[in-house]
């Protein structure tokens, strides 16, 4: 009786323990020649900014070709699932406001494919860091934002960089400040809510804007980056995805440098013509 007690209690124990590693937060590695979710370490809650740091660091050194990376998510302090959830809110606040880019329900409710599909993976927004050549002090502001996942991952590649990400929809902005309080890079990366084409907002100084589609009409969006032209007269580079309008219509003012290309998009990067810095 007493062995089948302690039988019993071994095996329960054994139980919990497969529940704890199984239940552990994972999402698709989004490889094409492994679809089998990827396990994030057990203790990963408990780490700080230096484990967190490391671990992106070291998972970008080692990804596949065509992995988006989006476990990086609950690594720098995002709630993958809880986003996609309240965006999935959001759209019945926003649905009318054709210059916010949400999906339907549907989609986010998963008839289309994962997060990554709607904000730029990590694999690609390092090759992006890495190819503008930030200097120590510089300043990257992010016109329609998302979750803030480019201004985290500054945070752990370039933290003599500062970032400010300014985004409308409010479920995205408490979820990137969130993120933000759990690393502990507030003095680094500002989150803030507003609406690009409200013209009481005041844009803020960067010396690189991205602009990367911030809303579904792409009229609207060269609309945010005649704001950023007219409104600063300092130097910067714009760093967007729609070039073509950008050619025509800001041809006189940016002149197109390198493209730099991912392996889904290309980023299209423009130096304010009358700027002395390449």
């Amino acid at each position: 009786m007493t062995r089948s007690i302690a039988a019993f209690w071994t095996k329960f124990a054994l139980s919990l323990a497969f529940f704890a590693l199984v239940a552990t937060p994972a999402v698709h590695a989004h490889n094409s020649a492994c679809t089998s979710p990827l396990i994030l370490p057990v203790d990963h809650f408990t780490w700080g900014y230096a484990q967190r740091a490391q671990y992106v660091r070291d998972r970008l050194a080692r990804a596949g070709e065509n992995e988006f990376l989006d476990e990086l998510d609950y690594i720098l302090g995002l709630n993958t699932s809880d986003i996609e959830h309240r965006d999935a809110e959001a759209v019945e606040y926003y649905k009318n406001v054709l210059r916010e880019n949400l999906f339907t329900r549907a989609e986010l409710l998963g008839l289309k494919s994962r997060h990554s599909n709607w904000f730029t993976g990590y694999r690609e927004l390092a090759q992006l860091i890495e190819a503008l050549k930030l200097q120590a002090g510089d300043v990257v502001v992010d016109l329609g934002a998302g979750t803030g996942r480019l201004g985290l991952l500054l945070s752990v590649l370039r933290p003599d960089v500062s970032y400010v990400g300014i985004e409308l929809v409010h479920t995205r902005v408490e979820a990137a400040k969130k993120a933000i309080r759990m690393l502990g890079v507030q003095n680094k990366v500002r989150f803030e809510q507003a609406d690009l084409l409200d013209p009481y907002l005041k844009i803020p100084v960067g010396t690189h804007y991205y602009v990367y589609g911030p809303t579904n009409d792409i009229h609207m969006n060269d609309q945010v980056i005649d704001r950023v032209l007219n409104e600063t007269d300092h130097s910067f580079k714009v760093i967007t995805h729609h070039p073509l309008t950008i050619q025509v219509l800001f041809g006189a003012k940016l002149r197109q440098l390198t493209p730099v290309k991912g392996h889904l998009h290309e980023f299209r990067i423009f130096q304010k013509t009358d700027s002395p810095r390449p």
